[in-house]
């Protein structure tokens, strides 16, 4: 019968094998190229695997992870400075155009008079400007590289359907797709295939929010760095508290926002417990954006009750992760100092 100290310790030793994972060469690291390492000759194929999928391999793996860290951080750079008006070129918006035809003549008066009767400044900036070419290119550079990036990866697994059951995977799918499907878009609006109006500006838009995906690309940093891998490693081991804490909150909003909305029953701000609900989540978590706001005593009482209760919820769960991660941070700091030394003796020995 193993004991409750002894359990923990062999849930220790193997989270401290999952971390070495990282800091090692890594050659299980994605489950891709099992079987061809333990063959006699290491192939071209496994060399390009081990060089994408291991950064910690080789100097030029290295390089070569720094390098889609840098094409991530562009371009999600661009995605930002894109929505600024002064980095946007200003479409020529003319329905008396003697050189249009009739039928661009007759989008560019539709084009005209959406945004004329729209007061959303932010689709009156994507009706009536594109990007300019510096985003435009940047952005479809990112693309490429990505995509190429995703083609070679999936090219040099030999396990196909273990690749798709990666979830960075699908996240380098949904980039791909959703970047194209922007590109090509955004040339039909340009060269005047689609209607320029509101309703064609959905796709466009919902594709725009998906392209946000990409930032979650720096997840493969872990496969680089001990600390993110530490990190993430703390999470998933307090994924049984982080719950807990999310369906608490769930159960003391519910409380408090009834509570706060019988008590404000005259006040015409919180008009139904939804809204009280969210009153409550943001007073609990201690951010107070101050657009809903209790206004008599009975209303003082429970946000001052719903504040220190949020308060006592978050700080208990935190605590549980902020110990995991330390007790991870602590153990990996020793391995690496004996690793440093058994290095050290080795050299003295040759």
């Amino acid at each position: 019968m193993v004991t409750k100290c002894c359990w923990q310790t062999m849930c220790d030793v193997a989270d401290d094998q999952e971390v070495q994972k990282t800091r090692g060469d890594g050659s299980d690291n994605n489950g891709v190229i099992l079987s061809e390492k333990k063959s006699k000759y290491k192939t071209w194929r496994y060399q390009l695997c081990e060089f994408l999928e291991v950064p910690n391999s080789s100097r030029a793996a290295r390089l070569f992870n720094l390098f889609m860290v840098l094409v991530i951080t562009v371009s999600a750079l661009a995605a930002c400075l894109e929505s600024l008006p002064q980095l946007r070129v200003k479409r020529d918006i003319n329905p008396d155009n003697p050189a249009l035809d009739e039928a661009d003549q007759r989008a560019m008066r539709v084009l005209q008079q959406t945004i004329a009767n729209t007061t959303n400044h932010k689709l009156r900036m994507l009706l009536g400007s594109f990007r300019n070419g510096g985003l435009y290119t940047t952005d479809l550079v990112c693309v490429a590289i990505f995509a190429t990036d995703l083609i070679v990866r999936w090219f040099i697994c030999p396990f196909k359907i273990r690749f798709f059951k990666k979830i960075i995977n699908w996240i380098d799918v949904v980039t791909v797709v959703t970047g194209c499907g922007i590109y090509l878009l955004e040339h039909a609006y340009n060269n005047d295939w689609l209607p320029q109006t509101k309703v064609a500006l959905y796709p466009y838009l919902f594709l725009r929010s998906l392209y946000v995906v990409r930032l979650f690309r720096f997840i493969r940093l872990s496969e680089r760095f001990v600390g993110l891998k530490i990190m993430l490693l703390s999470v998933k081991q307090s994924l049984r508290e982080l719950l807990l804490l999310f369906f608490t909150y769930q159960i003391l909003a519910m409380v408090f926002g009834s509570l706060v909305y019988y008590c404000q029953f005259d006040n015409n701000q919180i008009a139904n417990i939804p809204l009280a609900m969210w009153w409550a989540v943001v007073t609990m978590m201690t951010i107070g954006y101050g657009d809903f706001v209790p206004s008599n005593a009975c209303g003082y009482v429970v946000g001052t009750i719903c504040s220190f209760c949020g308060l006592i919820m978050i700080a208990i769960p935190l605590t549980v992760v902020s110990y995991k991660f330390s007790v991870l941070f602590s153990n990996n700091l020793v391995d690496q100092y004996i690793q440093r030394k058994f290095s050290m003796r080795e050299k003295r020995i040759n």
